[in-house]
């Protein structure tokens, strides 16, 4: 931004005076007193207000009449023009009006914006200082100025560092403050908290070896302990027992002296004289017992004798009763020996039934002839694992290769081709286009400078300016300040000086004849304008973007079809895991004679009900054996005795003769 014109309606001397400042470097030229300081502090006033009066008067009065204050007609870097008017006959800010070119009316704030920031301070001591400014650097330690200085040297353009550190301290207080309750002092706690339990950890094990060193000699002086209490038990008891014999003791002294005292024939007796005079008393009383027994029994005797009628026949046929008594005793016990045989062998046919009704009417040979051991049984788990672990592992890869399928699919109908047409080619062309505008404007400003301003003076009075600034300083007592300050302002202008001749020499018709050979490589007509330009490198910029998006698009598409092929081969490997797995079942099925349809739970009750049935039928077959046994002993009963036994009064069993038994086989359960 700069000043186009200064208007001054009333200020000190200057009543409804103006100067319009053309581009370029303006030098106002003037005797003492002719007014450039108030002209100075005019310019002042009107971007910041009025200072205050001084004794009581007015500082800076209209004294030539008018209205005390003007105008600033002021264009910015966008060719836009903004009028600042102020007015007012004290000190402050006065009435003050910004007027947008579009005619909007603004104040303070609008000022500020174009001022982007910089206050009174700045603007006195580094764009517009004075005398008084240049005979003392003091001001250049204010915090404003020396933020913006600080700024500018560490390239923020026109951002303070003193308002950048106000930000940082206000973002820092919002996560820190010394005693406040902030995340970074939350955090710092939390870190106090941690450090405290890494110490108490740190500790725990050196407690844990002095805890374990102190369990031991607990242990040793329990051990110790232990066998003290022991001893102490043992005194106890023994002081215990002292004490129960005293009366004893006493009793024995006692009766030792009366046996002292007593008849000395008594010591001629054996010691067991008691016991045994004990043992015949008791003898003598058993035998007295048992004698009035057998005599209440053969008084008994006696009378059933009295009362007895004898039978010769029954007599003569004694030992044919006693056999028969015996038979028949014989063949209960046989007969309930078989019942319980019979009763044990259709038990076991049943359970083998049953087991055979739970395979689906297998042959018993069949199922009994099953390996049910633990190997086998073991076998059936292991394989059942297999086949979990694979059927699991092929789900997964299944689900995941559908995903990747999905996924592809979803990806690959989004891709569009991306057109490639000279975009790197077109964007450097762009980008010479740009340095080509640069220079064409500097050459443009080194024109109009080396016109108003011709090369040679240029030079001189950046050279003066850095002698003065020297002289200045000597003067001052400050050389070095003064010095670097007249060669800094030397310095820029000689820079122009060096510039605008430089410039001058570029050819227009060169540049213009360069732009239109780079305006025929992107494609646009000789006389296209600057606007024309910008609007191809924005449509050269979104071709490039649209580019680099169909790239990454076709990166990402091409991730997913390695990802697509690595989960189809995955697929791939897990259904073959699992078709192994299933073979292995199957072979294993084949290799026992098991229907192939079986899982492995159905295979292990198979395997149970074979068991259960070889161990009924082996129980079946033991008791059928056992009958037969029987049958034998039956037949060996039914023989004939003789032919006294036929000739008996009263046969067999009191005449009766049993029929042979005939015992009929029950088939097997299965066959």
């Amino acid at each position: 931004m700069r000043i186009e014109r200064i208007e001054i309606d009333g200020f000190g001397r200057f009543h409804d005076a103006q100067w319009a400042l053309d581009e370029g470097l303006t030098v106002l030229v003037g005797a003492n007193e002719a007014g450039k300081t108030t002209l100075l502090n005019a310019l002042r006033a009107l971007l910041f207000g009025f200072e205050a009066t001084r004794d009581a008067r007015t500082w800076y009065p209209a004294l030539e009449g008018g209205r005390r204050g003007g105008r600033l007609v002021l264009r910015t870097a966008a060719g836009e023009r903004w009028t600042v008017e102020r007015h007012g006959d004290r000190g402050g800010g006065g009435a003050l009006a910004v007027r947008a070119p579009n005619g909007n009316q603004g104040g303070q704030e609008t000022l500020d914006r174009l001022l982007h920031g910089a206050d009174r301070g700045l603007f006195n001591n580094i764009f517009a200082f004075g005398l008084t400014e240049l005979q003392t650097f003091d001001s250049l330690s204010a915090d404003g100025v020396r933020g913006r200085i600080y700024g500018a040297g560490a390239g923020l353009g026109g951002t303070s560092a003193v308002d950048l550190e106000r930000r940082l301290r206000q973002a820092q207080e919002g996560v820190f403050l010394p005693r406040g309750q902030r995340p970074l002092n939350l955090l710092l706690a939390r870190t106090e908290i941690l450090h405290g339990e890494i110490a108490d950890l740190a500790r725990q094990p050196q407690e844990y070896v002095a805890a374990h060193r102190e369990r031991a000699e607990l242990g040793e002086r329990a051990s110790t302990l232990r066998v003290e209490l022991r001893a102490a038990r043992e005194r106890a008891i023994r002081l215990a027992n002292l004490r129960s014999a005293g009366p004893l003791v006493s009793e024995l002294t006692t009766i030792e002296a009366d046996l002292t005292a007593g008849d000395a024939t008594l010591d001629a007796l054996p010691l067991d004289a008691v016991p045994v005079l004990d043992r015949r008393l008791a003898d003598l009383a058993d035998a007295q017992a048992a004698l009035t027994a057998i005599d209440e029994q053969v008084d008994g005797a006696r009378v059933t004798l009295a009362g007895l009628q004898v039978d010769e026949r029954l007599l003569a046929a004694g030992d044919e009763i006693v056999a028969l008594r015996d038979e028949r005793a014989a063949r209960s016990a046989a007969e309930a020996r078989r019942r319980e045989l019979e009763s044990a062998e259709a038990r076991h046919d049943a359970a083998v039934s049953e087991q055979l009704g739970r395979v689906g009417g297998w042959p018993e040979a069949r199922l009994v002839a099953l390996d049910d051991s633990i190997t086998s049984i073991e076998a059936t788990r292991g394989l059942e694992r297999g086949m979990g672990e694979a059927r699991t592992t092929n789900t997964t890869a299944q689900e995941r290769l559908r995903a990747a399928v999905d996924e592809m699919a979803a990806r690959d109908g989004g891709v569009a081709p991306a057109p490639v047409d000279r975009l790197d080619e077109r964007a450097a062309i762009i980008r010479q286009l740009d340095e080509l505008r640069v220079r064409r404007a500097a050459a443009e400003a080194s024109r109009v400078a080396g016109r108003r301003f011709p090369r040679p003076l240029v030079i001189v009075s950046g050279a003066v300016l850095m002698v003065i600034g020297l002289a200045a300083g000597w003067a001052l007592g400050q050389p070095l300040v003064g010095g670097l300050m007249g060669a800094a302002v030397g310095a820029v202008i000689v820079a122009l000086g060096l510039a605008g001749g430089t410039a001058g020499a570029t050819d227009p018709g060169a540049i213009a004849d360069e732009r239109a050979r780079l305006l025929a490589g992107i494609d646009l007509a000789p006389d296209s304008d600057d606007a024309r330009v910008a609007h191809a490198a924005e449509e050269l910029a979104a071709a490039r973007a649209r580019r680099e998006l169909a790239r990454e698009l076709q990166a990402d598409v091409d991730l997913r079809r390695e990802e697509l092929a690595r989960r189809e081969r995955e697929a791939a490997r897990t259904a073959a895991g699992l078709t192994d797995a299933e073979r292995a079942w199957h072979d294993w099925l084949d290799e026992h004679q098991l229907p192939r349809e079986l899982s492995p739970e159905a295979a292990r009750q198979l395997l149970g009900a074979a068991g259960a049935a070889r161990r009924s039928a082996v129980e079946r077959d033991h008791q059928r054996a056992l009958l037969a046994g029987a049958d034998r002993d039956d037949e060996v009963l039914d023989r004939p005795r003789g032919a006294d036994r036929s000739r008996s009064p009263h046969g067999p069993a009191g005449g009766r003769r049993r029929p042979a038994r005939a015992r009929a086989r029950r088939p097997s359960a299965r066959q």
